[in-house]
């Protein structure tokens, strides 16, 4: 058995600065088999979440990674240079706060046997801020201020 460790660097937002989650709780009395009431009452709890900027655009959630990356429309783990939606943990319930809208500028696939150095210049990633800062505000409306993420994918 092996583990596979992929260390990425992502210039990005938290998915949270673009999408907010709202929970509502629905209490209802149980009734029996016949339909009487039986005095014992139940609240069912329901999250909804929806883009900061458009509110009436909501999902329910179902698969918590998959409506987070359909509501914004983005691709999950896209290649590097691409912009898209880029999960930090598999094994959360809350990819609002793990997950990372941007772009990833390195992924070091060969950690264990590469000796890959690579050289960025100051340029590159203020351009590739300015990219994530350009497209974030035209697709979402929201105003961000990119940061740089180094984290791991384990396997």
């Amino acid at each position: 058995m092996s583990i596979s460790v992929t260390p990425k660097l992502v210039i990005g937002v938290k998915s949270s600065m673009l999408v907010k989650s709202e929970v509502s709780d629905e209490t209802f009395e149980i009734h029996d088999e016949r339909g009487q009431p039986t005095g014992k009452f139940k609240t069912e709890s329901t999250k909804t979440l929806y883009l900061v900027n458009e509110p009436v655009k909501k999902v329910k959630e179902e698969g918590y990674l998959e409506d987070v990356t359909e509501l914004l429309g983005l691709v999950e783990c896209p290649k590097d240079g691409e912009f898209g939606f880029h999960p930090t943990d598999y094994e959360t319930k809350d990819y609002l706060e793990t997950g990372i809208v941007g772009i990833a500028v390195v992924t070091l696939n060969d950690v264990m046997y590469g000796s890959q150095v690579e050289v960025m210049s100051h340029n590159d990633i203020v351009g590739v801020m300015n990219l994530v800062k350009a497209t974030i505000k035209h697709d979402y409306g929201v105003d961000v201020i990119p940061q740089i993420f180094l984290f791991a994918n384990v396997g």
